[in-house]
């Protein structure tokens, strides 16, 4: 078993809630759920998750982002523009 794996075993998910945003500069958006696991998933260019207290983290088109909760996060297309998370 790999970590991927664990992570996906250790959340007892009771439900799923999915979207899509079709968003121009500038752009944010808020996770404030709780959810314990978010797909972040750029489909053109690129965008910034922001964690509460933490480095921002650059996802390209054609990558995903897993990001382990319950804390709050942003997901931004500018990490410094006061879009981030807790400004």
């Amino acid at each position: 078993m790999d970590v991927f794996d664990e992570l996906l075993r250790g959340v007892r998910g009771r439900g799923a809630v999915f979207g899509r945003s079709v968003l121009c500069a500038p752009w944010s958006l808020r996770f404030t759920d709780g959810a314990y696991l978010t797909l972040c998933l750029p489909l053109r260019g690129a965008g910034w998750i922001v964690p509460e207290g933490g480095e921002p983290l650059r996802v390209e088109a054609g990558e995903a982002a897993v990001v382990r909760g319950p804390a709050p996060f942003v997901f931004t297309d500018d990490p410094v523009g006061g879009t981030g998370a807790g400004r």
